[in-house]
């Protein structure tokens, strides 16, 4: 494929700012990006099993340079950094792509609305 296209219709949460500290000095997220990452997953996964992008999958994750293209929808002021953060760890842990660092170009936009869907084009030569 040349272009995949990614519907996510959950809030997303930055990552920079969910760090919790335990007793004991180890760090882990706040549930918030947790559930967002799981949530996430299983509808990149439901995506991914569709008929129409059976062949597609069968080509992940991408071993080569990717660029993104990505709107976020929101109502939050969240740092577009920070959210652009979350989705390129979600890209790997879902295995899209083999690493983020295969990221090279990122076209991304926020946008006001109600409605919290974020919009992913990753597309590859």
């Amino acid at each position: 494929f040349s272009v995949f296209v990614l519907l996510l219709s959950n809030e997303v949460p930055s990552k920079k700012n969910r760090y919790l500290v335990t007793k004991t000095g180890h760090f882990y997220q706040d549930s918030a990006v947790s559930d967002f990452m799981f949530d996430a997953h299983w509808q990149i996964q439901g995506e991914l099993n569709s008929p129409k992008n059976l062949e597609n999958k069968k080509k992940l994750p991408l071993k080569v340079p990717v660029k993104l293209k990505i709107e976020f929808h929101t109502d939050r002021r969240s740092d577009l950094d920070n959210m652009l953060g979350t989705i390129f760890d979600l890209l790997q842990k879902s295995e899209i792509v083999q690493n983020d660092r295969l990221i090279y170009k990122v076209d991304a936009s926020k946008f006001y609305s109600k409605n919290h869907v974020t919009k992913v084009w990753i597309t590859h030569s």
